[in-house]
């Protein structure tokens, strides 16, 4: 009789830590979003301390709505759907963890995406998963995002000196002098800057681009290295390869009056 209750209570034992299992092993399934993420279309990056970030879905392309209305990188912010695209190693309720240890009382950084919230804590000291935690739940994730979302506010800014399909048409410079040189207009609308960032030199505009729209898009050359052009109605400076603002300015490519 002893022998059957003892194994009844193993058995009792193996199937509680059985069910305990399968339920952690439930609550890992899912995406660091409950939502799909094709339909997120707004995503705001708080760093504590640090300026307030603010992208919105347009179509096909991502925006920068603050702290200035520009195109966004492509790339960043697919890095970002592709981090919320994760699934966390690991669950818990809130309840279950010490929010002071593991840096969720007040956390670092807050990504907010379409009435989701998101929090940022530390990384746990064994595996190195980061803490995130969303509403009443806190996730374990293995995660490469976060220096890129600590990152300042202008690593998000389009890099093209061109938005797509700007229809390109023309240059003209202050001096009177202008060109529609096929090869220099293709090179416009393929040129990426290195870096884009703010710049608050005030500057005169050395020439614009003329657009189909009628639109014009005023720069100017910036001295010194690195090799560096100014939208001076944005007040972005583009860091470029010399050779290709060399290509892109050239006086000879310029000097057919039109």
């Amino acid at each position: 009789m002893r022998v059957r209750v003892l194994l009844n209570l193993v058995l009792l034992v193996t199937v509680a830590a059985l069910g305990a299992w399968i339920w952690h092993s439930s609550q890992g399934g899912g995406t660091i979003a409950a939502q799909p993420i094709e339909q997120i279309r707004r995503v705001v990056i708080e760093p504590a301390g640090g300026e307030r970030l603010v992208l919105s879905r347009e179509g096909e392309n991502w925006r920068l709505e603050e702290p200035l209305p520009v195109l966004a990188s492509v790339f960043h912010v697919e890095r970002v759907l592709d981090f919320l695209a994760l699934e966390p190693d690991t669950r818990y309720n809130i309840d279950e963890l010490d929010l002071d240890a593991v840096g969720l009382r007040e956390p670092w950084l807050r990504l907010r995406f379409d009435g989701e919230v998101l929090e940022f804590g530390r990384r746990e000291p064994l595996r190195q998963r980061r803490y995130l935690r969303r509403g009443e739940e806190v996730m374990l994730v293995l995660e490469g995002a976060s220096t890129m979302l600590a990152a300042p506010w202008w690593n998000f800014i389009d890099r093209r000196l061109l938005p797509p399909n700007a229809g390109l048409q023309s240059l003209h410079w202050r001096d009177g002098r202008s060109s529609d040189n096929p090869q220099q207009m293709q090179l416009w609308r393929e040129a990426v800057a290195s870096i884009v960032k703010p710049e608050s030199i005030a500057a005169t505009a050395d020439f614009h681009l003329r657009l189909a729209s009628g639109e014009r898009l005023p720069f100017a050359i910036l001295p010194g290295k690195p090799a560096r052009l100014l939208r001076t109605d944005l007040g972005l400076a583009y860091e470029l390869d010399a050779e290709l603002l060399n290509a892109l300015t050239q006086a000879e490519a310029a000097d057919t009056a039109l």
